[in-house]
């Protein structure tokens, strides 16, 4: 990734427009989750995930 030029634009549906580049995403709160899937037909799996999580931008919590 081109951390230089990258950015990352939210708008749409959402509680208000925001540019970001990857210096004010790296800022923002992060968060961890594990998710574990059993599957009735016998197969599990486990997934991890972190990041910003998607509701900071829908509430309109990232700063404009």
């Amino acid at each position: 990734m081109d951390a230089e030029g990258f950015r990352l634009e939210v708008s749409g549906l959402v509680g208000g427009s925001t540019r970001l580049d990857a210096g004010e995403l790296g800022a923002l709160p992060q968060a961890d989750q594990v998710t574990r899937h059993i599957c009735v037909e016998g197969w599990s799996a486990i997934g991890k995930w972190g990041g910003v999580p998607f509701s900071t931008f829908c509430a309109g919590s990232a700063p404009t």
